[in-house]
């Protein structure tokens, strides 16, 4: 689908758009089923004042996408929040959950939720997927 960038073409910042490409470099952004709308417990937090960062979430054929938005000055100090798998909707409490900022890490996704730090006008994305359970044959 379409991704909405402000920037002028001339001064596009891809470090921005980066972590929402696939990772097999063909420049593909994952595509989402609908728009990101704030998780539930978020509808109604200003989030210019909240003490905690808030969170965006959207479907993906393959899981979800949440992300988390640093959007109150807190100075130096960083903004804290925990995702639930509750915040997604996911009655699953086993699914996986792949840090895009960083290479390599993945973690099982339980109801004790996933802890982010973001400072003030970053952000953290997360890839949540459910988890396959597959049997092999003949046991």
């Amino acid at each position: 689908g379409p991704l909405y960038v402000s920037d002028l073409a001339d001064q596009l910042k891809f470090d921005v758009i980066k972590p929402l490409l696939l990772p097999d470099e063909s420049a593909c952004i994952v595509p989402c089923n609908g728009c990101g709308v704030p998780i539930e417990r978020h509808a109604f937090v200003d989030p210019t004042s909240s003490s905690e960062a808030w969170w965006i979430a959207n479907t993906t054929e393959g899981g979800w996408i949440a992300v988390a938005f640093g959007l109150r000055d807190a100075g130096s100090d960083l903004l804290h929040s925990t995702l639930f798998p509750g915040d997604l909707g996911s009655g699953a409490a086993c699914v996986l959950q792949v840090d895009l900022q960083t290479l390599g890490h993945a973690a099982e996704f339980s109801d004790s939720g996933w802890d982010v730090d973001v400072y003030y006008m970053n952000y953290v994305v997360l890839a949540v997927a459910p988890l396959l359970h597959v049997r092999h044959a003949g046991r």
